[in-house]
């Protein structure tokens, strides 16, 4: 009777057939699976768009910042140059002291020597133009056989000829301004503007070199997306083309 109620009891046991100390696991479904997945793809998709337009960014900013520091650079050294720029009408009987620009894109002018060669007489013939895609600066001395400031100025090359001040420059303008701010051309001018505005269009380098190496329409969508205009003005007081 002992015994018959001893089984019946294990029998009734609510744990019976069930191990001890294995809770029970639930197992992912093949489509909760699935959208798990999905969700990571796109989680990880966003992340990665949101990163490249961040890099994107930042290389256009970097792009921007190296392209004004280049201009910077040419308007100060231009800046420089002009500021000393020298004009005299008769500075010895019959003979002046000219501003010439015989383009848009060229200057020659006498400027007083400002520290930037060994000149003896402290004034230098000064040329700039545009070349090869760069800015270019030439200066004589009175330690060439050329030098020669008086007359129609030269293309200032008989020294130590022109050197790059930056490079990847696409334009390059000078417009000068008479005291009535109408914009002529300077030629041979016995007077100094009363001031002159430089306009630079230029690539920063990574992207100059990146159109050198490309052509047709890449070209063009590297200059629309990369080349930055910058424009400085320098005040020379002079009158000149008051008349015109």
């Amino acid at each position: 009777m002992r015994r018959r109620e001893t089984k019946t009891a294990r029998n009734e046991r609510p744990d019976a057939g069930v191990s001890r100390g294995r809770p029970a696991v639930r197992r992912f479904t093949f489509v909760e699976m699935l959208v798990s997945v999905a969700l990571l793809v796109a989680v990880s998709f966003l992340v990665f768009k949101l990163f490249s337009r961040l890099q994107t960014a930042y290389s256009h900013a970097l792009r921007t910042t190296n392209a004004a520091e280049d201009a910077r650079l040419a308007f100060d050294v231009i800046s420089r140059d002009l500021e000393a720029a020298i004009c005299r009408r008769d500075d010895l009987p019959g003979c002046h002291i000219e501003f010439h620009q015989p383009s848009d894109s060229r200057l020659w002018f006498v400027s007083s020597d400002e520290g930037g060669s060994e000149s003896d007489s402290g004034i230098l013939e000064i040329g700039y133009r545009l070349q090869s895609y760069a800015l270019q600066r030439a200066f004589v001395d009175d330690r060439c056989e050329e030098w020669n400031v008086y007359g129609p100025r030269d293309d200032a090359s008989h020294q130590d000829g022109y050197r790059t001040v930056i490079d990847g420059v696409m334009t390059l303008r000078f417009v000068c301004y008479g005291n009535r701010l109408i914009p002529y051309q300077p030629d041979n001018g016995d007077q100094l503007p009363y001031m002159v505005t430089i306009t630079v269009t230029l690539l920063d380098g990574q992207s100059f070199r990146l159109w050198e190496q490309t052509s047709g329409a890449r070209r063009t969508d590297i200059l629309r997306a990369s080349a930055r205009t910058f424009r400085k003005t320098v005040y020379l007081g002079g009158g000149g083309g008051s008349s015109q």
